[in-house]
């Protein structure tokens, strides 16, 4: 069954999904979204970690451990 993806904070969720089920076929892919997140935010004259437009606190993405 799929299990779509949520954003909370400085996590990505994938509820209903098992480790071996996010190496094998997740993985790649979320490194990919983090890496362009974080390119994103260096263009923008930022490192993710400067203040939001609506006062929210900021989000620092990390480099996956896999």
């Amino acid at each position: 069954m799929f299990c779509p993806a949520k954003v909370s904070a400085d996590k990505i969720l994938l509820d209903g999904t098992t480790i071996e089920e996010v190496e094998k076929y997740h993985a790649e892919t979320l490194r990919l979204v983090v890496n362009k997140v974080n390119a994103d935010a260096d263009s923008c004259g930022g490192s993710g970690t400067g203040e939001t437009r609506d006062g929210a606190s900021p989000v620092t993405f990390r480099e996956a451990p896999w």
